[in-house]
């Protein structure tokens, strides 16, 4: 059993359209779809450099009610405080016990800082 009390953070369900821009290109942007409210857990992260860069990559799990259309193809934006702004690709969608209630959706954050130089 969920407590619905513990959805304390307000998501926005994003998806790629394409669109035109002013002068009649097509685009893709980034568009949300449906904000509901949900509980975040940050699961693990990890850090490894790669071309001189410090990648750090965080998994969160994210429970939410359910409604219809949720795929793996869809980004969760979260612009809170305990967080900082959170946008998220999602890896995995998982209904609950399979009875179309509650959402287990489990997502990717990659963030980019440069390595910092010691010196004596």
């Amino acid at each position: 059993m969920i407590n619905v009390g513990r959805f304390n953070r307000r998501i926005r369900i994003c998806a790629w359209f394409d669109t035109e821009n002013e002068i009649g290109q097509s685009i893709n942007k980034l568009e949300p779809i449906r904000t509901v409210w949900a509980e975040i857990h940050p699961l693990k992260g990890k850090e490894y450099i790669e071309a001189q860069m410090l990648e750090t990559k965080n998994t969160y799990r994210i429970t939410c009610r359910y409604f219809k259309g949720l795929t793996q193809e869809m980004y969760i934006l979260y612009d809170g405080d305990e967080f900082g702004k959170l946008e998220l690709a999602i890896t995995s969608v998982v209904d609950v016990d399979m009875k179309h209630k509650f959402y287990e959706i489990y997502c990717l954050e990659k963030k980019h800082k440069e390595q910092k130089k010691w010196s004596k």
